[in-house]
């Protein structure tokens, strides 16, 4: 196998797909990439999305130019880091996992942290609404998300699972007061153990 290529649907109310392709570096610069992105577009001609997003890799091959020949515009990003470091020390607050019953509270913390980034990028809905199908796959990665309370509001919340940290939130009223840095300590830690 030189590579591959896949849609995925982001979003079906709003015909957003997630296009992925991937050549394997000895095979790179030979065409393979455009043909593999030729074959997928047969089929993006079939479903005519309004919106096509896609991630790639700037650190080796500068493969930004791949998609800039094909019409691609940079719209938003975010970057991968990681860490190779030592234990953190242990942080003077108390994260618990993540339970049913703070639901609400979760749903309404993620609405403040992201909407402003949603809007500002465009992704649709601004406001992710809650439903049962969220609150579901909530109780699915409940063993991988830890909350922190103070005075039973919920001030931040980590998303820990195999060596990854996601979703670092911080309510906005309490931004700028170390949450954030305790609350990837925390993570890296778990992670770590």
């Amino acid at each position: 196998m030189r590579g591959f290529a896949y849609i995925s649907v982001c979003n079906k109310e709003t015909k957003r797909y997630d296009v992925n392709l991937y050549v394997e570096a000895p095979s790179r610069r030979k065409g393979n990439g455009t043909a593999l992105y030729n074959e997928m577009s047969k089929y993006l001609q079939e479903i005519k999305p309004n919106l096509l997003v896609t991630e790639f890799s700037v650190d080796k091959d500068k493969e930004t130019s791949f998609y800039k020949r094909l019409g691609y515009k940079k719209w938003f990003g975010y970057n991968e880091l990681y860490y190779r470091g030592i234990i953190q020390p242990n942080v003077d607050i108390e994260f618990e996992p993540y339970e049913d019953k703070y639901y609400d509270q979760y749903v309404t913390l993620v609405k403040d942290c992201f909407y402003e980034l949603r809007k500002e990028n465009d992704i649709q809905p601004y406001v992710i609404p809650a439903s049962k199908q969220d609150r579901e796959n909530r109780l699915k990665s409940k063993d991988s998300i830890y909350v922190l309370f103070e005075n039973e509001q919920l001030v931040a919340s980590i998303f820990v699972e195999d060596g990854n940290l996601d979703f670092i939130m911080v309510t906005p009223s309490y931004q700028g007061k170390g949450y954030g840095k305790k609350a990837t300590q925390f993570g890296i830690n778990k992670a770590l153990s």
